[in-house]
C-alpha cells in the first residue's frame, strides 16, 4: 500500500493493545502502597485480578471486530485482517479469562485444597456464579466451535451466544467485590468497555433490519463451465459503487437456499452497470447457486477489501491460483475501459491445466487492447509446469528487463499458496510491504 495506507492500517492493532493495556495501568496506579506482589499470595492474586481485566477488555473489544464497519476495516487495513484480529482478540480473551480464576486460587495451593476446589464451585454468592456460568458458558462454546461439524448458518448462530455470555460475565465483575468497586475510576473505565461491547453486539443483531444491503436480481447464470457458476446481477435500485478487486457478502432471497450471508469477489468491472460474481462449488451452498432462476432477488452488503491495485504505484506482478482469478478480471476488465495503469502488469494465471483456464481467452483480448509492454497474461499449468515458485518468477520478469525486486506483488488463490509463496519473496530480501494478498476465510 501507499505510505499513507500503511500508517492507517496499523492503527487497529496499535488502539486494541492500548484499549487492553488501560485497565493494567489503571491498576498499578491505584493500587501503590498496597499489598501486590509481596509474596506468593498476593503475587497470584494481584495476576488473577489482572487477567481478568485484560481478558474482558479484549472480550468486549472482539465485537468490534464483527460489525464490518468501514473505519474498523480501515483501520486493520481490510477485512480479512479485522477477522484476523477478531479471532486472535478471542483466544487472548479466552486464555486470559481461563486464568483469572485458576491465579485467584493458586494461593491455596497445596496447603489448602478444599477451599481452591470450594472456589472453583456454585454457591450462594451469585456474583461468583455468574462467573462460572459465563466460564463454563465460554468453554462449551468454543469446545463446539472447534470440534463439532456444523454447518456455516448453525455455527454463525452459536457465535452469537458468546454475546449472552459476555453479558452474564458482566454481571460477575460488576457485582463481585473487587478493584473495580473500590476504585471509582477502574469502574468507569470497564463500564465504558463494556457497553462498547455491548453496542457492538446490539448492532450485529439489529444491522439485518437497518437496510444497510442493496438489492439486486439475477439476470444470467452461466453454467456452462464445470464446477464453476457465473451469476450476473441488476440492480433494483441504487447501484454498489465499488473498486476492481473488492468483494461483497450476498443473500439470496425468494429461493430454496439458506438465508445466510456468504462473501464472494466481484469480477467484473466497476465501469458495469451488472455486476458478476465467479463462484467455484466448493460446497451445498455454492453447488447449488448454479439453479437459480433470473429474477431471483439477491441482498448484496458491502464493498469490503482493501485489495485495490491502483493504491499501488509500482509495475505489478499479478499471480492467481485457480478460483484467485476473480479479483484480477475485475482489475483488468477496469484497466481496459479506463486505461488506469499504476505501471506495466503480468498476470500469472495458475491452473491445473489448460481446460481450467476458462477466462484466459478474455484476458488475452483485454492484453491485446491495452498492450503486452502495459499488460501481460502468462497461463501455468501445474500439471506441465510443476508448481509456480519464485525462481521460476524471477527468471520470468528478469527475462522481460524487470526485477521483482522492484515491483508490487499481488496474490489471490489457495491460502497455501499465497503463504508459501509470501514466504518466498520475503526469503529474497522482498519486503513485506510489498507483497499483497487478502485471505478470507469466514470460519
Amino acid at each position: 500500500m501507499g505510505a499513507n495506507s500503511n500508517i492507517k492500517s496499523k492503527v487497529g492493532p496499535l488502539l486494541i493493545i492500548l484499549l487492553a493495556l488501560v485497565p493494567a495501568v489503571i491498576w498499578f496506579i491505584v493500587r501503590q502502597g498496597t499489598d501486590r506482589f509481596n509474596d506468593y499470595a498476593t503475587t497470584t492474586h494481584s495476576l488473577g485480578q489482572l487477567s481478568g481485566l485484560i481478558g474482558m477488555t479484549l472480550f468486549a473489544l472482539s465485537f468490534l471486530m464483527t460489525t464490518r464497519m468501514k473505519i474498523i476495516e480501515d483501520w486493520f487495513g481490510g477485512l480479512d485482517k479485522v477477522y484476523k484480529a477478531h479471532h486472535l482478540m478471542g483466544v487472548l480473551a479466552f486464555v486470559l479469562v481461563l486464568f483469572h480464576p485458576l491465579l485467584l486460587v493458586i494461593k491455596f495451593v497445596p496447603s489448602q485444597l478444599y477451599l481452591a476446589a470450594v472456589y472453583l464451585l456454585p454457591s450462594s454468592s451469585w456474583p461468583v456464579n455468574f462467573g462460572i456460568v459465563a466460564l463454563l458458558s465460554m468453554i462449551l462454546l468454543i469446545v463446539l466451535t472447534i470440534f463439532a461439524h456444523m454447518t456455516y448458518q448453525k455455527w454463525k448462530v452459536s457465535h452469537k451466544f458468546m454475546g449472552l455470555v459476555f453479558i452474564i460475565a458482566c454481571f460477575h465483575v460488576f457485582l463481585v467485590t473487587t478493584d473495580i468497586t473500590f476504585y471509582p475510576i477502574l469502574k468507569y473505565y470497564m463500564l465504558g468497555i463494556s457497553f462498547l461491547g455491548l453496542a457492538a453486539f446490539s448492532y450485529t443483531l439489529i444491522k439485518p433490519v437497518l437496510h444497510t444491503s442493496l438489492l439486486y436480481e439475477v439476470s444470467k447464470v452461466n453454467t456452462q463451465y464445470p464446477q464453476l457458476t457465473l451469476i450476473s446481477l441488476k440492480p433494483k435500485g441504487n447501484s454498489l459503487q465499488f473498486k476492481a478487486g473488492q468483494f461483497v457478502f450476498i443473500k439470496i432471497r425468494g429461493s430454496n437456499l439458506p438465508k445466510e450471508q456468504h462473501p464472494f469477489t466481484i469480477a467484473s468491472s466497476p465501469s458495469e452497470k451488472e455486476i458478476t460474481l465467479a463462484i467455484k462449488s466448493l460446497g451445498d451452498y455454492t453447488s447449488q447457486l448454479k439453479n437459480l432462476q433470473p429474477g431471483t432477488p439477491v441482498e448484496i452488503e458491502g464493498p469490503y477489501g482493501q485489495f485495490d491495485y491502483l493504491t499501488w504505484k509500482r509495475p505489478q506482478l499479478w499471480i492467481a491460483g485457480g478460483i484467485g482469478i476473480t479479483p484480477f478480471l475485475s482489475m483488468a476488465s477496469y484497466a481496459a475501459g479506463t486505461g488506469q495503469l499504476p505501471g506495466p502488469i503480468t498476470l500469472f494465471y495458475c491452473t491445473k491445466n489448460r481446460e481450467e483456464s476458462v477466462f484466459l481467452q478474455k484476458l488475452e483480448q483485454i492484453s491485446q487492447k491495452l498492450g503486452q509492454e502495459k499488460f501481460k497474461v502468462v497461463l501455468h499449468c501445474s500439471q506441465e509446469n510443476g508448481y509456480l515458485n519464485t525462481e521460476f518468477l524471477g527468471q520470468q520478469m528478469n527475462g522481460q528487463g524487470q526485477h521483482i525486486q522492484d515491483m508490487d506483488i499481488l496474490l489471490c488463490g489457495p491460502p497455501a499458496m499465497m503463504e508459501g509463496l509470501a514466504k518466498s519473496f520475503e526469503k529474497k530480501g522482498i519486503k513485506k510491504g510489498q507483497i499483497h494478498y487478502e485471505e478470507f476465510n469466514i470460519k
